[in-house]
């Protein structure tokens, strides 16, 4: 079977209702101008010869402009068709379709200037036209036939430069509701042509239209007055006429029309009037029709502008009727005034006077304006000219020079500025100089700074790649640290899920490794061997590992001693094998300085999916398979799915013990104090929970800590300590004891859980000390887990007074755009960076760095982990602010805490 599939095209609905819409608006303005251009041939200014000054090619003109050639002969041919319709003759509506056609067809092709364009049509096409008409009705062509030209010429050269200026400066796309393109303003030049066109054309064309309808009203009156006189001689040569000659006459005698004849002759002999009589029968009174004998022919006209003096005596002007090739003109050759006279109620006298005895004088008139606007025209052109040399010339040369100005200054390029003997101009250019060498300098100083930007903006980003070693790996080992294996096991759980891999028996293991007897190795050699024993775990953990694809593994230091290697689609097996690899590399002496160390590794492994579906489960299972593994003895490993009877019954006595310890006041504060760098004294401490368990001796914090979090026991701990460091504080300032501050450390379930402002106001209100003397500190992974609501309730506690401090600064995210925003006081120089200083140039950069960048934004700065002399006095020189360590004292309990206070000196007079 044979498929065919057809591909879905899809339809673009909106595009298809956008075009439309546009559609839409291009008819309705198409029809808009079409009517106009109708109703500017009905409503047109009569000038002379039927020649008529309309607006019709205007907005012809206007839609070639706007809608292309296709839609101006469409319109032209209907408004040009309804004019043939009704007026009978076809010369001139083929002339203003023609005159459309032409100039559309070059303007398209050439695009030159419309107006030109239809100057060249009317002086070229159209004589010939309106030649061949005039011939075609006189049999010849005169020089007369310049009038009507030069009427025609003028006419269309206004038409298209009023569409020529509406195109050019009215937002059409805006009356019009077009969505047209951007269309480049006029130039100056442009602008100058139009003016001035519009200066000459339209004062003229009114005048011309005046001054044709004063001429066409003197050559009536002249012609009536001629042809009234030679009927009025008639009558006084036939006033002595008797009885039997009138009787004659009414007789139609033969020898008495021939005697009238003579008269007639003799007094048209020398003169243009042409005289004929005829019946009186042959008069009808309210016709207006009437034949003319012309040309030894007679012509049926039309009797116009009719005036009766009496019963006896009529004067009209008398017009061939239209014929559809004769022409305007032509047809006015033929037109006469006449004279009509009744003799004696006997004959009608009709005395004739031609429009061809005017035509010379008509001729002159009209070449007379012809002269007057071809020196308008002149002097405006030369006045353009002029204009253009001194003025438009400048500022060419002047936009050319300043275009592109800044890049030229930039490049150094040379500017050659235009000069210029009008006094603005020129000033116009000395502005140009003075700005263009204050920009040239301002360019200077931009690049000056431009350059101390680019090095200080390496140095940041230096200090910047250095801050994101310190947030992804750990400064001692190299390894990717708790932020960075974080990160990397939730996208791996993430990926791992959305592929749903279960074909093998786990898809990723956590492997959660704490060091044996790491704590005695460090109390006993010192943390400098300590150091250097984890550096050796380290690059045996990535010995053991090394044979293992680098997608497939993952290991990070994410504690004191404590490790965490990550595996990825390898099944039980192997994880054995691998486990038992690294404990048993571990178990291998370690040569510290010259000394053999032993020390051993407990090993927690939790598997995903099997252990867990988040992040969070598979860490904190594999964490209690690890101390499964360490109550075990340690050197082992163990599988979180095996430990239920190892670990879990320990972590609920710890939790029940805590619940109890609260009640039995089990729990106890020591203080460690803080040195003021600049004055040797004491300007704080800092308060650190023990728990003096009833069986099991003094708990470190470290060992129920995080117990408590899971428990959320937290929260009255946290609650506890803040309200006992400050009533002992209170307790020590009314003795007189010289201690200004104390430090609290917080928990992110304090901030999620309660409301810290609310608490802290309680417990200053309820201790009676100031804000000013407590500093809460956290940690920039509390920070980063609920920023929002944390940050939120930092801005209320700092509203109250209360210092706030980021403690470990380096070992989390320490992102320089984070810190900028936090609301804090202080930083506190995680111990890892201040141990070997100054003997580790690595870790010397990274504190400098850091204090320089905490003074630079307005912050304190407190080292903690300081232990000797060497660590003081490099911290002092780099300017911190504050020390606490082992170097002044360990945490003591508040009694032991109050002979130190009472014993203390400056220590700044030990460094």
């Amino acid at each position: 079977m044979i498929k065919i599939k057809f591909k879905k095209k899809k339809v673009d609905i909106l595009g298809f209702l956008n075009i439309l819409s546009n559609f839409k608006k291009e008819f309705y303005a198409i029809s808009l101008l079409t009517l106009l251009a109708l109703l500017g041939k009905i409503f047109g200014v009569n000038l002379i010869f039927d020649i008529k000054l309309t607006l019709s090619s205007v907005f012809l003109f206007i839609i070639l402009r706007l809608f292309g050639l296709k839609w101006a002969l469409i319109s032209a041919v209907l408004v040009n068709g309804i004019e043939f319709s009704f007026a009978e003759q076809i010369t001139e509506p083929v002339l203003a379709f023609m005159e459309i056609l032409a100039v559309g067809i070059v303007f398209k092709i050439k695009k030159k200037n419309i107006i030109l364009l239809d100057t060249f049509y009317w002086v070229l096409a159209s004589a010939a036209v309106i030649g061949y008409s005039i011939y075609s009705s006189h049999g010849d062509v005169k020089i007369e036939i310049i009038s009507p030209l030069f009427i025609y010429l003028m006419v269309g050269i206004f038409n298209t430069m009023l569409a020529d200026v509406f195109y050019t400066y009215v937002p059409h796309e805006r009356y019009y509701m077009l969505d047209g393109n951007y269309r480049r303003p006029p130039t100056l030049i442009a602008f100058m042509v139009h003016l001035s066109i519009a200066a000459i054309l339209g004062p003229f064309m009114i005048y011309l239209a005046i001054s044709s309808w004063s001429f066409e009203r003197s050559i009536e009156n002249d012609g009536r007055e001629k042809s009234q006189a030679v009927a009025q001689n008639i009558i006084e040569q036939t006033k002595n006429w008797n009885k039997e000659n009138i009787r004659d006459l009414k007789l139609k005698s033969v020898l008495q029309l021939g005697y009238l004849s003579e008269i007639a002759q003799a007094d048209t002999r020398n003169t243009n009037f042409r005289i004929s009589v005829a019946g009186i029968e042959s008069k009808t009174v309210n016709s207006s029709k009437v034949k003319q004998y012309i040309n030894n022919r007679y012509i049926m006209g039309q009797k116009i502008d009719r005036v009766a003096y009496d019963k006896n005596n009529e004067f009209y002007l008398w017009m061939p009727e239209k014929t559809n090739l004769n022409f305007g003109e032509s047809r006015w050759s033929n037109t006469s005034f006449v004279h009509e006279t009744d003799l004696f109620g006997a004959v009608i006298i009709k005395v004739s006077l031609p429009i061809e005895f005017f035509r010379s004088q008509i001729f002159n008139n009209y070449m007379m304006q012809a002269r007057i606007l071809l020196l308008f025209t002149f002097l405006v052109g030369v006045f353009i000219i002029v204009i253009h040399r001194v003025i438009l010339r400048f500022l060419s040369k002047l936009l050319q020079v300043s275009t592109g100005l800044p890049e030229k200054l930039r490049s150094h390029e040379g500017v050659l500025w235009p000069g210029s003997n009008v006094f603005e101009l020129n000033e116009l250019t000395i502005n140009f100089i003075a700005m263009s060498n204050d920009l040239r300098n301002l360019i200077s100083e931009y690049k000056s700074m431009y350059d101390k930007l680019e090095q200080k903006t390496a140095l940041l980003l230096e200090s910047e790649q250095k801050l994101h070693e310190l947030a992804y790996y750990d400064v001692l080992t190299g390894l990717p640290n708790r932020f960075n294996f974080t990160d990397y096991l939730k996208n791996l759980l993430d990926s791992l899920s959305e592929q749903g891999n279960t074909a093998l028996s786990c898809s990723a293991a956590v492997l959660l490794i704490d060091l044996d007897r790491f704590k005695q190795v460090n109390d006993t050699l010192g943390h400098l061997a300590g150091d250097l024993l984890l550096k050796s775990v380290s690059e045996r953990l990535n010995g053991v590992l090394e044979r293992y694809q680098r997608n497939k593994r993952f290991t990070a230091r994410i504690g004191g001693d404590e490790f965490v290697v990550i595996l990825n689609e390898i099944n039980d097996f192997e994880i054995r094998q691998i486990a038992e690899s690294l404990i048993n590399e571990i178990k291998k002496p370690v040569d510290l300085e010259g000394q053999e160390v032993y020390i051993g590794a407990s090993v927690g492994i939790s598997l995903f999916p099997d252990d867990g579906n988040n992040m969070v489960d598979i860490v904190k299972n594999a964490d209690l398979a690890m101390y499964a593994s360490k109550e075990s003895g340690g050197n082992i490993f163990k599988f979180y799915s095996n430990i239920s009877k190892f670990s879990i019954p320990n972590k609920m006595k710890l939790e029940h013990g805590m619940h109890k310890a609260l009640e039995n006041k089990e729990f106890m504060l020591y203080y460690q104090p803080k040195v003021c760098a600049k004055t040797g004294e004491v300007s704080g401490a800092e308060a650190l929970i023990r728990w003096k368990h009833p069986e099991d001796g003094m708990i470190m914090p470290d060992q129920f800590i995080s117990l408590a979090e899971e428990s959320g026991l937290i929260v009255p701990i946290g609650e506890w300590v803040l309200r006992k460091a400050c009533s002992q504080l209170k307790e020590w300032k009314s003795k007189g004891y010289p201690l200004s501050r104390v430090s609290v450390n917080c928990s992110i379930l304090q901030f999620q859980q309660v409301e810290m402002p609310d608490l802290i106001n309680r417990v200053l209100q309820e201790t009676g000390i100031g804000p000013e003397c407590l500093e809460l500190e956290i940690t920039e992974s509390m920070i980063m887990k609920d920023s929002e609501r944390i940050i939120s309730q930092l801005l209320k506690i700092r509203g109250i007074g209360v210092n706030v401090s980021i403690d470990d600064f380096g070992k989390g995210y320490s992102s320089l755009s984070a810190l900028k925003g936090l609301p804090v006081t202080c930083l506190k120089i995680d111990r890892s960076f201040i141990n070997n200083i100054p003997d580790d140039r690595h870790n010397v950069a990274v504190v400098e760095a850091i204090i320089k960048l905490a003074h630079n934004i307005g912050l304190g700065v407190v080292a903690e982990g300081v232990e000797t002399l060497d660590n003081v006095n490099a911290l002092k020189t780099m300017e911190c602010d504050e020390f606490q360590g082992y170097y002044f004292e360990k945490p003591l309990p508040h009694d032991k805490f109050v002979q130190f206070l009472m014993q203390t000196h400056k220590w700044v007079e030990l460094v």
